[in-house]
């Protein structure tokens, strides 16, 4: 039978070396564990950030895409206006020639037309109005006027659609970069409370060894006045 005053002391080490280490724990681990539940509940942010950027990369794809299409379409609509253009001058110098020759016919009126307009406008109206204009006069009058109304029609389009589908790629881009940005910061809060953490958990490592330390310090110093 071992002896009551030899089982004192290692019970009541005992005791003490698992007070100190529960105190120990107990006194840590909450925090390393709030602040893993605050890296679990970034990651969470980051995957719904990452989802986030996936369509946002997918809409300013499906813009820049259409954007290009309307500058293809621009393209081949210029060279389009420089025909029109080319048949629109065309179409004028015939007039001109027209006129012309109804003035040196001696076609009072023709004179008039001609000195009375302003603008290319009026020649036309002008051009109209007079009842001795042959269906040939009339057909250059509706080509030129058909041909510059064509290049305003085409011009006006192509403004106007190219300057809607770059805003619109400009909006999503904006876009696309808020959302980058977000990521980039919990990513980089992230890596921050991982470092925390680590630095908790070789700060109680640390801990936990010196208390075995001590305790085994004062087990051993116990031990040797008992056997005194």
């Amino acid at each position: 039978m071992i002896h009551p005053t030899k089982r004192t002391p290692v019970v009541f080490l005992a005791a003490l070396l698992l007070a100190l280490g529960v105190t120990g724990v107990a006194g840590s681990s909450p925090s390393i564990g709030s602040k893993e539940a605050e890296a679990q509940q970034i990651i969470g942010q980051i995957n719904s950030l990452d989802a986030e950027l996936g369509v946002a990369i997918e809409a300013y794809n499906a813009a820049q895409v259409r954007l290009d299409q309307i500058e293809a379409e621009q393209r081949v609509n210029e060279r389009r206006l420089r025909i029109a253009k080319r048949n629109l001058r065309r179409a004028q110098a015939n007039l001109s020639e027209r006129l012309v020759a109804l003035c040196k016919a001696g076609e009072q009126s023709a004179v008039e037309v001609i000195l009375g307009a302003a603008t290319l406008d009026e020649l036309l109206d002008r051009a109209d109005a007079v009842e001795r204009v042959s269906e040939q006069d009339a057909r250059i009058v509706r080509e030129v006027r058909a041909f510059r109304t064509e290049v305003k029609r085409r011009e006006a389009q192509l403004r106007k659609a190219r300057a809607q589908q770059a805003d619109l790629v400009s909006q999503r881009a904006a876009h696309r970069a808020q959302i980058e940005a977000q990521l980039a910061e919990r990513e980089r809060l992230l890596s921050s409370v991982r470092d925390e953490i680590a630095r908790m958990q070789a700060a109680e490592r640390r801990r936990q060894e010196q208390l075995a330390q001590e305790a085994e310090q004062r087990l051993g110093s116990s031990g040797g006045g008992g056997g005194g």
